[in-house]
């Protein structure tokens, strides 16, 4: 609420997040037990998210497993090692290596469809690429909201009386095509929350 010296801004990330797409991934394959959390462990950010995973995992009877790839090349790796144990369902977090550039995030959501895993990402091109869902922040409004603090504090606000603020709006995109190809039948009632269906 009251940063210290001359930063200030809104982060890109926050918690509930994980939560939520968990909850979609319940929703959409109810009969999974076994969920692949997908990670980049050069990624810092990501260090202790499964630990944050676990509590809405645990509710939902989801077991999560960590699987790790640095970069792109080793992600069929990754997904070699998901395969052979025996996961049930994906979810890649979004990392501005892997899930930030259109290749890679194309890359996991091939790998996925081609193993029949349903997957979700915080990426909100995921769904678009071939994944199944994508929850993620809206970058668009963090962007309008960042322009309102550069206007204030170009007009004489103080970054120190500016709030650090987190997201306040997520998208939700499904992707339908991918869904009937790995055998997953979408809630009405998930279909109507989404943002976008991709047909």
């Amino acid at each position: 609420a009251r940063p210290e010296g001359d930063v200030t801004g809104l982060v890109l990330h926050f918690q509930e997040q994980g939560a939520k797409q968990i909850e979609l991934l319940k929703e959409s394959a109810p009969r999974a037990a076994r969920v692949a959390v997908l990670a980049n462990p050069a990624n810092a950010g990501f260090r202790d998210h499964p630990a944050v995973l676990a509590p809405a995992a645990r509710k939902l009877g989801f077991v999560l497993v960590r699987f790790e790839a640095r970069d792109p090349s080793e992600l069929g790796r990754a997904f070699e090692q998901i395969v052979a144990s025996r996961m049930d369902a994906v979810i890649a977090l979004d990392d501005a290596t892997m899930l930030g550039q259109p290749e890679p995030r194309r890359a996991i959501a091939a790998l996925a469809l081609r193993h029949r895993l349903p997957s979700v990402s915080g990426h909100r091109g995921y769904a678009a690429a071939g994944g199944l869902i994508a929850l993620g922040i809206d970058t668009a409004d963090v962007g309008r909201r960042a322009a309102g603090y550069v206007d204030r504090i170009l007009r004489g606000a103080r970054p120190i009386d500016l709030p650090i603020e987190r997201p306040t709006k997520l998208v939700l995109s499904v992707n339908l095509a991918t869904a009937r190809q790995i055998g997953v039948s979408f809630p009405q009632s998930l279909l109507v929350r989404a943002d976008e269906v991709i047909e």
